[in-house]
């Protein structure tokens, strides 16, 4: 058996394939540019991204620190420094300032702290605050002003109801401390 024979294409009746030295010189050339326009392609996107550092995801916490449920307040505070610190404070790529404030169990002081969050510190999102009658309180307000919400604990149907406003799924009975 010669090694003609063996040759997968032997038995085949068309010619092999060749290449006119264009056709090699096409191919060069496309393939350099290709790899050219690629790396520097990639080079600027680096130095692009080097130079804007994205800004901080602004995340605005209200939880109970005083008042009645202040037993809650440090748990759910630590919980959330936690969590964050794990994904090295980062969200989305983006690094993330977290600014908390007591809602102290008081409407007028919660929506006070939410303004402040909101008008002067800038935050795009709000966590909080931990209780119902204080969420409904305030909801209004994060509708008025389409910031999103991560409710903290489930809320009655009546908050759920806010366009803004996200809850746990699970029903309230079987919300457990």
């Amino acid at each position: 058996m010669t090694a003609e024979s063996q040759h997968p294409r032997s038995n085949r009746s068309d010619p092999p394939f060749r290449l006119s030295r264009r056709g090699i010189l096409t191919l060069a050339v496309g393939s350099v540019t290709t790899a050219v326009v690629g790396s520097a392609s990639t080079a600027f996107a680096r130095a692009a991204m080097a130079k804007t550092t994205p800004k901080p995801l602004k995340m605005g916490v209200l939880t109970p620190l005083t008042g009645p449920s202040a037993f809650f307040g440090p748990k759910f505070r630590d919980a959330i420094n936690l969590r964050f610190e794990q994904a090295g404070m980062k969200a989305g790529g983006r690094p993330v300032e977290i600014i908390f404030e007591d809602e102290a169990g008081d409407l007028s002081a919660t929506l006070d702290k939410v303004k402040k969050l909101v008008e002067r510190d800038g935050v795009e999102i709000l966590m909080g605050p931990l209780n119902s009658g204080l969420m409904m309180g305030v909801g209004p307000y994060y509708r008025a002003n389409k910031k999103p919400v991560l409710s903290l604990l489930n809320h009655p149907i009546e908050v759920r109801d806010f366009q803004w406003i996200f809850t746990p799924q699970a029903p309230l009975e079987r919300v457990t401390y």
